[in-house]
């Protein structure tokens, strides 16, 4: 992994998504600020003290803003330690462990019926974070939608980094 494609990265952390392909680049890019971290080409605290706050932020506007479409269900999962937030968006799951609960959307939206348990996929998008932000910066590109094209392009990338 290289600098210029981590800062492009950290650029999606600076401005919240208006649609559901901006939101998808947002995880996707989250997920590169990740690796970044696990390759030791930025240290773990910074990357932690970005993406995951961003993590909050992103779903916390989803919450308040239900008509963009931003994210197609969340569920956060206080049971286990440490925490882990479960997000669905083009009808892709990512997920993040650790995140900060310091919200006050998110804090009533953990105690509401809404919270409901979206199981692991399995699939760990930071091993693919390269490709799948590549891909991300294509849907929006393009203006892709259709989300067959893209749980598509999930499936195969996932089959590469078994």
């Amino acid at each position: 992994m290289d600098k210029p494609l981590l800062s492009e990265a950290f650029n999606y952390t600076r401005r919240m998504p208006q649609n559901e392909r901006e939101a998808f680049a947002v995880f996707c890019a989250l997920n590169v600020i990740r690796l970044g971290a696990t390759e030791k080409v930025i240290s773990n605290d910074y990357a932690n003290g970005i993406a995951k706050p961003h993590v909050i932020k992103v779903v916390a506007y989803a919450l308040e803003h239900p008509e963009l479409n931003l994210i197609d269900n969340v569920y956060i999962d206080t049971s286990c330690k440490p925490n882990c937030i479960y997000i669905m968006c083009m009808g892709v799951q990512f997920s993040y462990h650790s995140v900060p609960l310091n919200n006050e959307t998110i804090m009533s939206f953990v105690v509401s019926e809404k919270n409901q348990p979206i199981k692991f996929d399995k699939i760990k998008k930071k091993q693919m974070a390269v490709e799948l932000f590549e891909f991300a910066k294509e849907v929006m590109a393009n203006s892709i939608t259709d989300r067959m094209i893209v749980q598509e392009k999930v499936s195969q990338l996932s089959r590469l980094y078994v």
